[in-house]
């Protein structure tokens, strides 16, 4: 268990740091909102205005899960990074269709 908080707290700190976050590939409409509420309303849920450990960790684990494309649980680095330029290619693509 503190493995596994451990490395919650080390995906949520290097988020937080990087202020990254990977939305839905499937969805950029869903991308445009979470732009819109912004990266803390996203994980507060329930709208009370705090962050909970639980809220925290469902996200996290969203992220996670998002990022392990082979479902073994575990990230590798080309994960990581396929993610990532998922996520920039997704929102170029969603800011775009806004030009337009």
């Amino acid at each position: 268990m503190k493995t596994l908080s451990t490395a919650l707290f080390s995906v949520l700190a290097a988020m937080a740091i990087s202020s990254v976050t990977l939305a839905d590939p499937a969805s950029t409409d869903a991308m445009a909102k979470h732009d819109k509420k912004g990266y803390f309303a996203h994980i507060d849920t329930n709208g009370d205005g705090v962050i909970t450990k639980d809220e925290a960790t469902t996200a996290a684990l969203k992220r996670f899960e998002k990022m392990d494309a082979n479902g073994d649980g575990q990230v590798t680095k080309e994960e990581a990074k396929a993610a990532h330029k998922k996520y920039k290619d997704e929102k170029r693509s969603c800011k775009d269709k806004k030009a337009k």
